[in-house]
């Protein structure tokens, strides 16, 4: 979300939604009981966001209550990829950061893997850049 940036920041990724989630969802509309599961997934999909950028990981959750969560790359602990064996068939599943206090937020996304892949790219471009940075400070 290119509104959320802070200055000197440049987004370097984001969630996809998986193209098998909206096949889900029509599946789902055909069945009057899916229906209101369907509206439900859609409307979790589309209030959720999650971004990486050059410091830190941001997101929001929910639709009349929203939750918002902002960590700064070196405070990831965790980056966990969860895939069923659909989701591994049809490459979607979840990402699950963690972050140093204990608390965990997962999302749902296409290819997963190479999502948490990025993360770690990015987090450690981000850790070089900060011993740079510490290495002229000490400099000066």
């Amino acid at each position: 979300m290119e509104k959320d940036l802070r200055s000197g920041e440049t987004l370097l990724a984001s969630r996809e939604v998986p193209t098998t989630f909206w096949i889900g969802v029509i599946i789902k509309c055909f069945t009057i009981v899916g229906i209101p599961f369907a509206l439900m997934n859609i409307i979790t999909v589309l209030t959720n966001t999650f971004d990486i950028t050059n410091k830190r990981v941001f997101g929001k959750v929910g639709l009349f209550g929203t939750n918002e969560y902002d960590i700064v790359l070196d405070k990831v602990n965790s980056v966990i990829s969860a895939q069923g064996l659909l989701g591994k068939m049809l490459n979607y599943g979840y990402i699950v950061i963690s972050d140093n206090g204990g608390d965990s937020y997962s999302i749902l996304c296409a290819a997963p893997t190479k999502l948490k892949k990025q993360i770690f790219e990015i987090q450690e471009k981000y850790k070089e850049e900060q011993l740079k940075n510490m290495a002229q400070a000490m400099r000066a």
